[in-house]
């Protein structure tokens, strides 16, 4: 842009940035079925995503009683958790005396992965009964608040407004370049899930790179898929989802994927009729973060 920004001005670009948001929403867990043994949450919240930062999730459930199961609302710290439903990290948001009258309300207030569970009865609410699902909240740009309530003592036109939130936009650190797997590349067998949660997280721009054999004698056939949704993630449904590599395309450099949003992106290797993202662990995914640098 041809202009050098001193470190106070910076920080008043990104303050202003922060606070260009909208009017929360406030979401009953469920709807009307609220939070209970059976319902499947997580096609739930597909159903009913994107959250944004600053919603409330209220979780409605009867306090416990002889017509009435324990039910409570943990946040679990991964993927891998969640996925597994293992309670050993997860912390107690609500106990089962919390869900009745207006319900249990959790804010999500920054931007990252929130994964969801019950954890009664020894977790089977969340592997069998399906108690569980997970919300990224994302920025939502609205109505601009105006400069007096920010207490700035500074007014912004238009055109500086515009100005400042490109300004943001430009603020990148350079982005990384990342080989799936480091040096087990992509190849069946490996927990790529796991590995993501070691080495997350991810940021936007960062190139993604997947390297394996092209198919041979020795070589069996692996590919790069996008799945659309958590959904298609857990369950490995390809149905749906797009090719982004061949067999042939990982050999050499690899393929590379650029992380250009801010969406979830499920990575999983298609063949063998899925087997692959199933018994193989070949997938993962990944939630692009902001990277501001210098």
């Amino acid at each position: 842009m041809g202009t050098s920004f001193a470190a106070p001005g910076f920080i008043l670009l990104l303050t202003a940035c922060m606070v260009a948001v909208s009017e929360a929403d406030t979401i009953v867990v469920g709807g009307s079925e609220h939070w209970h043994y059976g319902f499947n949450y997580t096609y739930w919240s597909i159903q009913h995503g994107p959250f944004f930062i600053n919603d409330k999730l209220v979780f409605k459930y009867n306090p416990p009683s002889k017509n009435n199961s324990r039910h409570s609302v943990y946040l679990l710290p991964n993927l891998w958790s969640f996925a597994t439903c293992d309670f050993s990290q997860a912390k107690l948001l609500a106990n089962p005396q919390q869900g009745g009258g207006k319900g249990f309300v959790f804010e999500l207030t920054n931007w990252r992965p929130h994964y969801f569970a019950s954890g009664e009865e020894d977790g089977s609410q969340c592997g069998d009964g399906r108690m569980k699902f997970f919300a990224v909240p994302l920025p939502r740009w609205g109505k601009l608040i105006p400069a007096k309530k920010m207490k700035m003592g500074t007014s912004f036109a238009a055109p500086g407004l515009i100005l400042l939130l490109t300004a943001c936009m430009v603020a990148v650190s350079e982005a990384d370049t990342i080989v799936v797997g480091g040096s087990d590349h992509w190849h069946y067998g490996f927990n790529y899930t796991y590995w993501s949660i070691q080495h997350g997280p991810f940021h936007i721009y960062d190139k993604l790179v997947f390297k394996y054999n092209p198919p041979s004698k020795n070589n069996p056939r692996h590919s790069v898929y996008l799945l659309p949704n958590l959904w298609s993630f857990v369950t490995c449904d390809f149905s749906q989802a797009k090719l982004l590599a061949n067999p042939q395309q990982g050999g050499g450099k690899g393929f590379v994927f650029e992380l250009t949003n801010s969406r979830p992106h499920y990575f999983a290797s298609g063949e063998e009729h899925g087997s692959q993202c199933v018994n193989g662990h070949m997938k993962f995914f990944a939630v692009p973060l902001p990277h501001l640098g210098k």
